[in-house]
């Protein structure tokens, strides 16, 4: 999103990203002796030597070294990636940070002067043509449906029981779970799916929905009553993690002129709200904020 704005940036990784990320530093892309360790770490430093701003996803690595050992006046900023209200996420010495951010605004309450920045999407090579209406409506759902601030799963069963009743009335319906894709490849997975279950992940969507909502694919998630402030003119079909919710929700979208409109609406949202440029550009004003 920067790069497109005119601006320079890079992403520096201790090792490659699970998912398939790209990077353009990676310092140490795999097992090494421990002398090669110390050669890759001063090329970093030398790579980082006119960086104005580190915005750094992840506490006391290899890489928090490394920005240390530079002894820079760079800023830094640190952002929170848990969705938990309540989950202690390790939090930064003081005076090392110069801004924090959220990926989630349930965040906001725990963690103090943050600021929300919403997921990024690259929504132009997320959109996908209209689909044809098919026999069979498929349900693309998260592998985690657990709840964090109970310490004990969601029940998966709600699901599969809405799931069943919903074939018991003849309709042709199943689940998909979301699992095992990178980067490069989820678009496989997008291209199957006709409504996407969110987690009911703690009163906000989750990291997957934005990008499913790029994709015109219908959302159904849950959004607590004080997080709607964040979110006013957001699309998705508020579902309560209720058999009665989940079940009544899915029937209506098992009309394909209602997924059509939903979905559509749920992409005018993401572009809206997550397209990259436009999170670029909200942390680009942030970044001038702590530099000025």
């Amino acid at each position: 999103g920067l790069r497109k704005l005119g601006h320079k940036s890079m992403v520096v990784v201790e090792r490659p990203h699970p998912f398939g990320f790209k990077e353009d530093i990676i310092m140490f892309p795999n097992k090494i002796p421990a002398h090669f360790r110390t050669i890759k770490i001063i090329k970093t430093l030398i790579s980082l030597r006119d960086v104005d701003i580190f915005h750094e996803h992840m506490l006391y690595g290899v890489l928090d070294k490394v920005l240390r050992l530079r002894n820079t006046n760079a800023k830094r900023i640190f952002h929170y990636h848990s969705s938990a209200r309540n989950q202690s996420e390790l939090d930064p010495p003081k005076g090392i940070y110069h801004a924090k951010f959220v990926a989630v605004p349930t965040r906001l309450t725990v963690n103090e002067n943050s600021i929300w920045i919403p997921l990024p999407v690259d929504t132009e090579s997320k959109k996908l043509e209209s689909k044809v209406e098919n026999n069979e409506v498929i349900v693309g759902r998260g592998s985690d449906f657990s709840d964090h601030t109970k310490g004990k799963f969601l029940r998966i069963d709600l699901v599969n029981k809405a799931i069943k009743n919903l074939q018991n009335k003849g309709y042709k319906i199943k689940t998909l779970e979301f699992k095992g894709y990178k980067h490069y490849d989820v678009l496989d997975y997008w291209k199957k799916i006709d409504i996407w279950l969110d987690r009911f992940h703690l009163g906000f969507y989750g990291f997957t929905t934005p990008e499913a909502a790029s994709c015109s694919i219908p959302i159904l998630c849950e959004i607590d009553e004080d997080m709607e402030q964040y979110v006013p003119n957001c699309p998705f079909l508020r579902t309560k993690p209720t058999l009665d919710s989940i079940e009544s929700n899915l029937e209506y979208l098992l009309s394909h002129s209602n997924r059509e409109q939903l979905g559509k609406k749920c992409r005018e949202y993401a572009i809206q709200k997550h397209d990259i440029v436009k999170v670029a550009e909200k942390c680009l004003n942030e970044y001038k904020r702590v530099l000025n």
